[in-house]
């Protein structure tokens, strides 16, 4: 008998062909987002995992004002530790930009080459990738530093510079004015040796840990073992290296939009399904009570029953799952030029596959049961005399609507903290960085040029939300020009900026912990007020009160301020930063951070336009016998449209308004995660104008919605619902 009922499977999907198409549509595109989110974190975390293995990466790195001696280097390595000298320095090339040359790695940060070979002369060289792809260089072009002309011979990369930023405490790269090359022995030391003062060699060593040993370990033997403090420049594990690992912590954020959308889904389907399935049973008691009455087992009537709407949520689940492989994220995100890592292959997992197919129609399956098992358990009789089409309220449409206009502001949301976060980071810059020049000194002065400021600046670090990020300290004199900020009279107080306020939830009178990452030694200090600094993260302190606290007597600078530039050879200083520099920098984080934007707020339309015309058009459905009645007393196609959904379209307006107030309130939670890896203030607001904007974009796709359902009451076949009773 089975066989014989599942023949009226095909009848009931040409019916109802729109509705069940849409409500397919719905899934597909919400499997699609949490499918090709998931399958876009996990393919860069998979690629990481295969560079990192390739090019052996670093579990760290150190910098050494001077070379350890060949006795220092095999102390180390007694000790099960693996080193690689990761010397370098930075040439100015004829247009400006810089770039940091380098030596090829034998053992760790090995170069992974996209195309070409390594150098072999001293006329031959590898160009990191995101440089070359800005100055459009390719292999075989050449490229001249310090008036050498090196043949490119290879274009790759490394993994301690996956984010090539010339700074660890920038926080975005510009590969238009940084990059590295890779030469030769014999080429380095000829173009260290031309450009004389005018470059300072820095001595890093990349090391990799020994077996069961920690970084406090490593510290502790250059520190109290070797006695190397006093040469030590900079200690830094991995996890605290802002340069690498960039792309996969920023691109987390795609894992976090597939969480919130396949939870969202799993509760939106049910519902759907729940209100779909509730009214088709409704509508087919006769039919099944005529069944039972004819004597057919109730076994025999599930498949009936089950099948359309199982292979409506199979095909919808299966159709976002392809489209995530075909049309992958990482199609619409364009991450070349910003993250310097091999090309990405895009690659799934079968628990995200099991998940798309497996979840809409089990979800399905299981609420069809659960409803048929409680109107199975009815008499035949009741089942012969109960109403063919619901009546009921809407109010399962209802909750469909609310959860779902939730779930695709979310969305939405996550889009727009993004890209508003870097617009305001650059509104923001000119306005703080009041300087023009600041100079980085390898050695203290205590003496700076005329009209120039100078500043004692250490950088200790702190750790929020799983990150360890380097928070410098600036100590200045009272009625510094560049830094508006009283430090006078703080007896050993510091002032913060909101940066940091922001990010680690502090305020005046609150006391700031953090740690030395040279030593590892923790330091508390008072907090005695907070100024108004939204972007960087910094802390003021009088020049004297921070020297003093390190032990440190007299008063010396180690960094100067300037309106104009200064005359310091390039062997005097660590680095220097303009505000030119970072207001590039951050016309760059918003071309990189553009892309994510805009996918994540198409996604969020789509879904939400779907969403809405798929319940707008069923609650038309659910009611067309009623259409039907009214429709022959004379009322117009106008009319039972506004009859049959305004209420409901107001509900999605209020709704939606809600959503978008409730989306930016939670959004406010989830960006200091979203953006942890940054070493940078929290700025986002909403104001009213935008939100009216949304809110009219959002009543916009509403009306469409109503739209698509006066069309399917102007084309319904009234006469044949009031006469035929299916």
């Amino acid at each position: 008998m089975w066989r014989i009922l599942l023949k009226t499977v095909p009848v009931n999907l040409r019916r109802d062909m729109g509705t069940y198409i849409l409500m397919g549509f719905l899934v597909a595109v919400g499997m699609y987002i949490a499918a090709a989110s998931a399958g876009f974190t996990y393919s860069y975390y998979m690629a990481y995992e295969e560079n990192g293995r390739v090019s052996n990466s670093e579990d760290g790195q150190f910098e050494v004002t001077e070379p350890l001696s060949a006795q220092e280097e095999q102390a180390i390595r007694q000790r099960g530790y693996m080193l690689e000298r990761a010397f370098c320095f930075d040439a100015v090339l004829d247009d400006g930009s810089v770039l940091r040359v380098m030596k090829p790695r034998q053992s760790i940060d090995r170069i992974v080459l996209d195309k070409g070979t390594l150098p072999q002369t001293d006329t031959e060289a590898v160009l990191e990738k995101c440089y070359a792809h800005f100055h459009e260089l390719g292999v075989s072009d050449s490229v001249r530093v310090a008036d050498k002309s090196l043949h490119i011979a290879g274009i790759g990369s490394v993994t301690d510079y996956d984010m090539p930023s010339e700074r660890m405490a920038d926080f975005n790269s510009d590969s238009e004015a940084f990059g590295l090359v890779f030469v030769t022995e014999d080429c380095y030391q000829g173009l260290l040796s031309a450009l004389g003062n005018n470059a300072r060699e820095s001595h890093v060593y990349s090391y990799k840990l020994a077996e069961n040993a920690s970084d406090a370990d490593l510290r502790r033997l250059l520190v109290d073992d070797l006695g190397l403090l006093s040469r030590l420049r900079t200690f830094v594990p991995a996890e605290n290296n802002n340069r690498m690992d960039t792309g996969k912590n920023d691109n987390s954020v795609y894992a976090f939009a597939g969480m919130i959308v396949g939870i969202g889904l799993m509760i939106l389907i049910s519902v759907v399904f729940f209100i779909r399935v509730q009214f088709s049973l409704d509508k087919q008691s006769p039919s099944i009570g005529a069944l039972l009455a004819m004597g057919v087992r109730k076994r025999d009537i599930y498949p009936m029953l089950l099948l359309p709407f199982a292979m409506v949520a199979l095909v919808g689940g299966l159709a976002g799952f392809i489209l995530s492989c075909v049309f992958p994220l990482s199609e619409l995100v364009e991450g070349e030029g910003f993250y310097s890592v091999p090309q990405i292959p895009m690659v799934t997992h079968p628990l995200i596959f099991a998940y798309s197919a497996l979840v809409p129609p089990f979800i399905c399956t299981l609420i069809n049961l659960l409803l048929m098992r409680k109107k199975m358990a009815q008499s035949a009789g009741s089942l012969l005399t109960s109403s063919r089409e619901s009546t009921n309220g809407l109010g399962g449409i209802a909750l469909s609507i609310v959860i779902g206009s939730l779930l695709a502001v979310l969305v939405f949301m996550m889009g727009r903290g993004v890209g508003s976060y870097s617009t305001t980071v650059a509104e923001r810059i000119p306005v703080e960085v009041k300087y023009e020049y600041a100079y980085a000194l390898a050695e203290e002065q205590t003496k700076v040029p005329a009209g120039a400021q100078g500043a004692f600046t250490y950088t200790f670090a702190i750790e929020n939300y799983g990150y360890v990020r380097d928070i410098p300290f600036i100590g200045i004199e009272p009625n510094n020009t560049y830094f508006d900020v009283p430090v006078a009279n703080l007896d050993g107080g510091v002032i913060i900026s909101s940066a940091v306020a922001s990010r680690n939830g502090l305020q005046a009178g609150d006391e700031l912990l953090v740690f030395d990452p040279l030593t590892g030694k923790k330091h508390a200090f008072n907090i005695k007020g907070v100024t108004d600094y939204n972007v960087q993260l910094a802390v003021f302190m009088d020049i004297g009160d921070l020297r003093s606290h390190l032990g440190r007597d007299d008063v010396a600078f180690n960094t100067v301020y300037s309106d104009v530039p200064l005359d310091f050879s390039g062997d005097q200083l660590l680095g220097v930063t303009t505000k030119e520099g970072l207001t590039a920098s951050v016309s760059k984080l918003e071309d990189e951070v553009e892309p994510s934007r805009n996918v994540l707020w198409a996604l969020a339309i789509l879904f939400y336009g779907v969403m809405v015309v798929y319940l707008i058009q069923f609650a038309v459905v659910r009611k067309r016998r009623d259409i039907a009645c009214l429709s022959a007393l004379g009322y117009t196609s106008g009319e039972l449209t506004w009859m049959v959904t305004s209420k409901l379209a107001a509900l999605a307006c209020v709704s939606a308004a809600v959503s978008l107030y409730v989306g930016y309130r939670i959004s406010l939670l989830m960006m200091p995660v979203l953006v942890a890896s940054t070493p940078i203030g929290l700025l986002l607001d909403y104001s009213l104008p935008e939100f009216l904007l949304h809110l009219t974009g959002a009543v916009a796709i509403i009306l469409l919605s109503v739209l698509f359902g006066w069309i399917r009451i102007a084309r319904t076949d009234n006469l044949y619902y009031l006469r035929n009773r299916e």
